[in-house]
């Protein structure tokens, strides 16, 4: 099983139809410039061997990053792991920004 790479016009047309974004930067990333996508969970690359468990294998799940490496990994690693739909956003949250697409942002705590 593969997973699918679409740009951010496209992931941004279907938003509604992933039931999982999964969000794979350190959680301080998303605190940053480029913020995040509104329902996004946060399991850092390192960590989805151990949470993909938490998530649901036969629905669409969206994987995210800062520019689209570390989530095609996530993203690899959940079709490997039997993910039925994975889609990466390709060029990460970087090409989604240059797009001006909506992003939620978190303040630290």
């Amino acid at each position: 099983m593969r997973f699918k790479d679409l740009g951010p016009r496209e992931v941004h047309a279907q938003l509604g139809r992933y039931a999982t974004i999964v969000d794979v930067r350190q959680p301080d990333e998303l605190l940053g410039d480029l913020g995040y996508i509104e329902g996004a969970v946060n399991i850092p690359l390192g960590l989805v061997p151990n949470e993909a468990h938490t998530l649901d294998r036969t629905k669409p799940v969206l994987v995210v990053c800062r520019s689209g490496g570390r989530s095609a990994a996530g993203a690899n690693h959940l079709a490997m792991l039997g993910f039925e739909d994975v889609t990466n956003l390709e060029g990460g949250m970087l090409a989604w920004a240059q797009l001006r697409l909506p992003v939620a942002r978190r303040v630290a705590s």
